[in-house]
Order: C-alpha cells, then sequence, then structure tokens
C-alpha cells in the first residue's frame, strides 16, 4: 500500500532549520565540520526546489538567507551551493518581492566576486530572475550596486549578458522615469494645497468690501 506523506509544516521546518545552522555555525569556529555544512546547504537546496512553500520559508525570512549567506563563506564550494539555491529561489515569481526585501540582491551581488565560476553564473541567472518582476524593479533606486551591476554589463559582458543586462537597464529606467513624475506631480499637488491653505489664512478676516467713509 502506499504511505501518504504528512503536510510539510512550514513553521516547524524554519525553526529545525534554523536551530540547526546556528548551531554548525558555532561548531565551524572549533572544529571545521566542512562536510556536515554541506550535507545543511542539500537540506536547504531540497528545500528550495521541493515547492514554493517551504521555499517561501526561507524567501520571506531575512534570518535564514543571512545564515545561508554564512555558510558560504567557508569556501569556493560552498559559495556554488549558496547560488543554486538563491537561483532557485528567485525562479519562484511569487516570492521575488519578498526575497529583495529581505536583502538577497546583497547577497548575490556579494556571490558575483565568488572565485568560482559557476557561483558567478548562477549568481547572476538569479538577479536575472528577480528582476523579472516589476514590483521589484519598480523597488530598486536608482544608484543602487545593482544598477551599476547592470550598466557595466551591458557595456562590457559577454553578448547574452550584454542583451539580457541592456533590457534590465531599459526597464529600470522607465520605472525610475515613471517614479521620478509620480514624485514631482505629488510634490506639486502638495504646493497647490499648500498655497490654497495659505491663501485662505489670508483672507480670512478680510472685508469682503471696503467700507464706506465718513463725510
Amino acid at each position: 500500500p502506499r504511505v501518504a506523506l504528512k503536510p510539510i509544516r512550514p513553521l516547524l521546518i524554519r525553526e529545525k532549520i534554523i536551530q540547526a545552522t546556528k548551531y554548525l555555525i558555532r561548531k565551524q569556529k572549533t572544529q571545521h565540520d566542512l562536510d556536515v555544512n554541506q550535507a545543511l546547504l542539500g537540506i536547504y537546496y531540497w528545500l528550495s526546489t521541493y515547492s514554493e512553500e517551504p521555499a517561501a520559508v526561507i524567501a520571506q525570512d531575512s534570518s535564514m538567507l543571512k545564515l545561508i549567506a554564512a555558510l558560504g563563506e567557508y569556501g569556493e564550494s560552498f559559495q556554488k551551493h549558496n547560488a543554486q539555491i538563491l537561483q532557485k529561489l528567485c525562479s519562484y515569481n511569487k516570492l521575488r518581492m519578498d526575497l529583495y526585501e529581505n536583502g538577497v540582491i546583497d547577497i548575490l551581488l556579494t556571490l558575483r566576486d565568488s572565485p568560482d565560476p559557476d557561483a558567478r553564473k548562477l549568481s547572476l541567472d538569479a538577479v536575472f530572475d528577480l528582476v523579472k518582476s516589476d514590483k521589484v524593479i519598480a523597488a530598486i533606486p536608482a544608484d543602487s550596486d545593482l544598477m551599476q551591476m547592470m550598466t557595466a554589463l551591458s557595456r562590457f559582458g559577454s553578448a547574452q549578458v550584454k542583451g539580457a543586462a541592456t533590457k534590465i537597464v531599459n526597464k529600470l529606467s522607465k520605472f525610475q522615469e515613471m517614479r521620478i513624475k509620480k514624485e514631482r506631480a505629488a510634490a506639486e499637488k502638495k504646493r497647490r494645497e499648500e498655497q490654497k491653505q495659505q491663501n485662505r489664512k489670508n483672507g480670512r478676516g478680510s472685508p469682503l468690501g471696503s467700507p464706506k467713509g465718513k463725510r
């Protein structure tokens, strides 16, 4: 007979994984048990690939993302595993804004400087996936490190990367222009409201008509 699998309990997963990760990071300071760390990254990868529900447990928790990033500090192979996990997380459309708000961009940009070429490529793929979300694009500041990186790649990257980066730069520029227009419109509206209030204030107590003087 087929055995029915119990549904995954996201909160329990989060609690147990965070406990295990913190324990292993503390343990690294003395025993350097890299094999156990690699196994833990394998669990993170399994969670991110199993389905969107357990992946959301990671994506919606900045502390878990930081713990994954911390595990990547123990060697190039760990950075590659980090990038694999993050690239998979960024492939989920509904999780992209959560990932952005929880600081995944900073982790991905750090991995872009990895000595491991696979980690660099996977982290860039993750960025390209992340910015497919219009909400993420709209939230990225004009002077961000991501904008600067995409501008550089649109000029100096390989032919394929140049094309993808150029599309992102154009999209970012478009949303930034829209943001500037909205901010200017809001500022102008506020100025007009303040001017109206000032005019009303100045007009209070003033006679509607000049009184006739005594003869």
